[in-house]
């Protein structure tokens, strides 16, 4: 502080002498040791303490600070008057001053150089942890672009196998989003020309593909999911996937159903097709695990006691075996119904058994004999055919004597076939004799007596 207002204020020696304070205090701390050491040596001795005081006040007597005190007070006033002499702007000057010294000895303080290092430390770590998370971003940005090609390949691979002739030419990750979002955005080429949604081009997306393309193109993107191998098994959900695809398309996507299988996956299959779920349920490798649910819906009455009450939905799901009864052709199936009738008959069956022996034999001899009884023909008119056949070599030859049976038959169902009222005229027949003509039918269609 002095030496900064030295050449500001005539100089003030305000150094203190202590000589004198120093050699009391040598003198009075001799005392007190000769007193200690006589103590020690005697504990009973006694002390005389008048020596002892006479030095201590002593060193009082030699700590006088007043004349230090006023050189002090002086020298502030002399600051205070120079201060005085001062111009305003001088004394900006001088506190400015005063304020960079006062800055320049906080720079170096023990906290400040302490902070400063941390902060250097931080720096060096924080440089080094952006390096590290660039580096980490271009290896995950590498390895997003490998699964985006595998993803890709994967799509193009599903549309070969679905035979179809659209192709990905690019797939690519961008930020150009929403608000700067990432999406995915992606090319396809159909025979080898690129197509585009937009109403400038050529080559419009949604009218070269058709709905058939577009399911195939769909399908494709769901399933490519699921081909790397560490996706964990999941529960998928299949919502009519055979829409608009050919037979070919129905194929691959039931053994791709099959490879979901066989890794443990867990597949819903919803469809109206009753013939692809019954591919399905059918397939060896998906069969000991396939279990198969109808949903049966109808439409009843909201009031039964109201005539006009509106109609609600009523649906419940049934446990079924196969699906055989939707995709088994009806020949099949009426003849299962005759099958069951001739072995377990009930009294309610009449009205449709009785309706079923003409149509059976007929479609039994279409079986046959293809090529000669077409669809115009009925049975009456194959009768004919076979009566009127004289060459013993044609397959139309009655070489069995098994005219007759048919004969019979058809007399029957056509007196009740084309009777008014044929349901009632059914319930009056007699049960057994129904039956009879419903063994008989079997009989000649399988040559089992």
């Amino acid at each position: 502080m002095i030496q900064t207002w030295s050449d500001r204020i005539e100089k003030l020696d305000l150094t203190i002498e202590l000589k004198d304070l120093k050699n009391a205090y040598k003198l009075f701390f001799h005392e007190v040791r000769n007193l200690i050491t006589k103590k020690e040596k005697d504990i009973l001795a006694s002390i005389n303490f008048n020596k002892f005081d006479e030095l201590l006040k002593s060193v009082y007597e030699n700590v006088n600070f007043t004349d230090y005190n006023d050189k002090v007070l002086l020298f502030n006033q002399r600051i205070d008057e120079y201060l005085e002499t001062l111009s305003k702007d001088q004394s900006q000057i001088i506190i400015q001053q005063i304020s960079e010294l006062k800055l320049i000895q906080l720079r170096f303080s023990k906290e400040v150089t302490s902070d400063l290092e941390s902060f250097s430390n931080y720096k060096i770590e924080k440089d080094a942890k952006t390096k590290s998370m660039t580096e980490l971003r271009d290896l995950i940005l590498e390895e997003q672009q490998i699964l985006i090609e595998k993803h890709k390949d994967g799509i193009n691979e599903l549309l070969k196998r679905f035979n179809s002739m659209i192709r990905l030419s690019s797939f690519e990750k961008d930020n150009k989003g929403h608000r700067g979002a990432s999406r995915i955005s992606y090319g396809i080429t159909f025979l080898d020309k690129e197509l585009s949604i937009l109403n400038h081009n050529e080559i419009i997306f949604d009218r070269v593909l058709s709905s058939g393309d577009k399911s195939a193109l769909a399908l494709a993107f769901f399933l490519s999911k699921f081909k790397a191998k560490n996706f964990e098994p999941s529960i998928i959900f299949f919502d009519d996937p055979m829409s608009s695809l050919d037979e070919h398309r129905r194929k691959a996507t039931i053994q791709e159903i099959q490879y979901l299988v066989e890794r443990e996956f867990q597949a819903f299959v919803l469809s109206h097709d009753p013939f692809f779920l019954s591919d399905i349920s059918k397939l060896s490798a998906i069969s000991k695990w396939a279990k198969c649910y109808e949903v049966e819906t109808k439409l009843i009455d909201f009031d039964p006691l109201d005539p006009n009450s509106n109609k609600v939905c009523n649906s419940k799901l049934i446990v079924r075996q196969n699906f055989n009864s939707y995709v088994l052709h009806s020949y099949y199936q009426e003849y299962y119904k005759l099958w069951d009738f001739v072995y377990a008959g009930k009294e309610e069956q009449k009205t449709e058994i009785a309706r079923s022996l003409r149509p059976i034999l007929e479609a039994y001899l279409r079986f046959l004999f293809p090529k000669t009884f077409t669809e115009d023909l009925w049975l009456g008119n194959m009768i004919t055919m076979i009566r009127e056949e004289k060459d013993v070599k044609s397959p139309l030859f009655d070489k069995n004597q098994r005219l007759a049976e048919i004969q019979s038959i058809n007399e029957f169902s056509k007196t009740y076939h084309h009777a008014d009222g044929f349901d009632t005229c059914i319930q009056g027949i007699d049960f057994s004799t129904l039956h009879g003509y419903a063994k008989d039918t079997l009989r000649f269609i399988t040559g089992i007596n």
